[in-house]
């Protein structure tokens, strides 16, 4: 039997392509609420359709915040809007990233 993911509210970055747009469809066809983040508006538009769609045609879990996770401000957001909109975070899928030969993720900082 596939795992459900019904009832529980997700947040996943980089969701407005590739592998971030899989495990989003993937979860809204399992029954998550999520939230779609992404620096392309359009494409997000485009993954939250399908998401709707996915869902049988539930928009009610499904929402869209844009902008550039680089920014502390963005990353807040996302999470705020997420709490403000579905009540609660059960899931995080840190997809969204940036290659930086210069640092390893255990010297990483804000500012890297």
């Amino acid at each position: 039997m596939a795992f459900q993911l019904n009832g529980k509210v997700a947040i996943v970055t980089g969701s407005s392509s590739g592998l971030g747009e899989a495990i989003a469809i993937l979860f809204a066809a399992r029954g998550a609420s999520v939230t779609l983040c992404g620096r392309d508006e359009e494409r997000l538009k485009s993954v939250y359709e399908k998401a709707v769609e996915t869902s049988g045609g539930h928009p009610e879990r499904f929402i869209t915040v844009r902008g550039d996770l680089n920014d502390q401000k963005v990353r807040e957001n996302v999470v705020n809007q997420t709490v403000s909109k579905f009540g609660r975070l059960d899931i995080l899928v840190a997809n969204a990233g940036i290659s930086n030969a210069n640092c390893s993720l255990s010297d990483a900082t804000d500012e890297s």
